[in-house]
């Protein structure tokens, strides 16, 4: 397995990652990944709406208490937690604080991707050694990476399985030459990263999301009204073109037990 992994990275990177463009869509597999980011109910509801009429489950990393996540579960998705440890977290003043926070919205949570991907081998220990019930780590991004793989991450007694994912909506839009309105993968397995808040907004950079927040300064994001979002709602090809011609593809969504 090792080996055919290593072929694969090789056969990309010598292509500029273009071999994997060669093969029908339909060899492709995807798992979609939402980071909440304190969206509206309405951005994330227009997201299960899409999922529920495409028969596809993912997992959405939620950061507040919110009547969705209800939702969320009751279409069958995953809930995973998404801790904000930058300083003046809404979440709390520590790391017991931010994670009782979460655990209290989402018992049951098992998957964790840090809000900003903030992480270090401390930080990992702390996390997975006290709450036990945390299994899967998402935090490691790595941006068109031939290759999604599982993996197991032992240190001190802390055991946890990291899965890292090769595509996140606001880390393209700094990739100058990317296409928003075709579908893209970049292995066998692609792991996509939406945030609901571009989703909505059909962002391509983050000029129209930055005049939102100037609108509504000093309100939380979840309190944004669809008309304020409608006011700033991008024109051009973006974020949600994107998620659309993914879901539209002959490419086969998985399930999270397949990245396993």
């Amino acid at each position: 397995m090792i080996k055919n992994d290593l072929e694969n990275i090789q056969l990309a990177n010598q292509n500029n990652c273009s071999s994997f463009d060669l093969k029908s869509l339909s060899n492709y597999k995807y798992y979609l990944t939402f980071d909440v980011d304190w969206a509206p109910d309405f951005c994330v509801s227009n997201i299960l709406d899409k999922l529920k009429n495409a028969n596809i489950k993912a997992t959405f990393f939620v950061t507040h208490a919110s009547d969705i996540i209800a939702d969320i579960i009751n279409q069958g998705h995953n809930v995973g937690l998404h801790p904000n440890f930058l300083p003046n977290s809404s979440q709390g003043k520590c790391l017991v604080e931010i994670m009782d926070y979460l655990f209290k919205i989402s018992p049951n949570s098992t998957i964790l991707r840090t809000h900003c991907l903030i992480q270090s081998t401390p930080l990992l220990y702390d996390i997975f050694n006290k709450y036990q019930q945390l299994k899967f780590d998402f935090s490691l991004l790595m941006y068109k990476f031939p290759l999604v793989k599982a993996f197991e991450w032992n240190y001190d007694g802390s055991n946890l399985i990291r899965i890292n994912y090769n595509w996140e909506d606001d880390f393209a839009f700094y990739d100058t030459d990317f296409i928003w309105e075709r579908p893209k993968f970049y292995s066998d397995i692609t792991v996509f990263d939406f945030h609901p808040i571009h989703v909505a907004l059909n962002s391509r950079d983050n000029k129209k999301y930055n005049l939102l927040k100037r609108e509504i300064f000093g309100k939380p994001l979840w309190k944004a009204t669809e008309n304020q979002l409608k006011k700033f709602e991008s024109n051009e090809k973006g974020t949600r073109d994107f998620l659309d011609a993914i879901i539209e593809s002959d490419a086969t969504p998985i399930e999270f037990s397949e990245l396993l």
